[in-house]
């Protein structure tokens, strides 16, 4: 609804279409890129900057990050930046969505945070022994390949490039849903999981030729900077995960 990339055939004018692929008229979308987001924005911009954090503080990886100062202050910090967002957006290229489009986007997401809520949430504790958990390098290697395989799906396929992802994406929610129930399932795992996308986003990003901003070698020096951070910030996860569980 912000920045209203299912919807612009021509999002920051960079003439990517994005859209063209698997496009549905009465919807004014494109499914391939509608997936995409999904699976971009669910997994790489929350799942996995949420599992990274918890691995640094493996102590309290359920406590509130903030309290209620903190979450106003994000709050109006996340209202700015979204209307900052729009104007940017719509400076450019001057589009708005329609009227239908942005209800439906409101209603679903409406729909989605709901869901969200009435899915009960499983303990620790409640997990049931039906196995003993692969290692961690084991489930950060299927990890990466299946994360490779969402970014690299070649959106020219159409609705083969959507079958594609649906496929990725059911198989990593099976593979995920049934070893996490195992025994031996901690949060090294979970960190497996994170360090995965995290270098799957970095390795795709220097394989990219199209700058959005600047040029070819200022992006190739602030991906290699990001995907060293990465790196490092996995290592010190693992360190103190391992450390924590060692104490336990």
């Amino acid at each position: 609804m912000v920045t209203q990339s299912l919807f612009n055939h021509d999002y920051l004018k960079m003439h990517m279409h994005l859209l063209d692929h698997a496009y549905i008229p009465a919807w004014g979308i494109g499914v391939w890129w509608t997936l995409f987001m999904f699976n971009l924005h669910t997994f790489w911009s929350m799942g996995v900057s949420i599992a990274l954090v918890e691995a640094l503080f493996p102590a309290e990886p359920e406590s509130p990050w903030m309290g209620p100062i903190g979450d106003s202050v994000v709050a109006l910090v996340y209202m700015l930046g979204t209307v900052a967002s729009f104007a940017i957006g719509f400076k450019q290229n001057r589009f708005v969505a329609s009227h239908a489009q942005l209800l439906s986007a409101a209603v679903l997401s409406v729909l989605l945070m709901v869901c969200a809520f009435l899915i009960p949430v499983r303990r620790s504790q409640s997990r049931m022994a039906v196995g003993v958990a692969p290692s961690p390098w084991i489930t950060g290697g299927v990890a990466f390949v299946l994360g490779m395989g969402v970014m690299y799906a070649p959106p020219m396929l159409g609705w083969a490039a959507v079958i594609w992802l649906l496929a990725v994406d059911a198989v990593f929610l099976v593979l995920v849903a049934f070893f996490s129930r195992q025994t031996g399932w901690s949060a090294l795992h979970t960190l497996s999981l994170a360090a995965s996308g995290a270098l799957v986003y970095g390795i795709h990003a220097l394989t990219q030729k199209r700058p959005l901003v600047g040029g070819l070698l200022w992006m190739r020096i602030s991906t290699t900077v990001c995907l060293g951070a990465a790196v490092w910030l996995i290592w010190l996860g693992a360190r103190r995960v391992m450390r924590y569980q060692t104490l336990a």
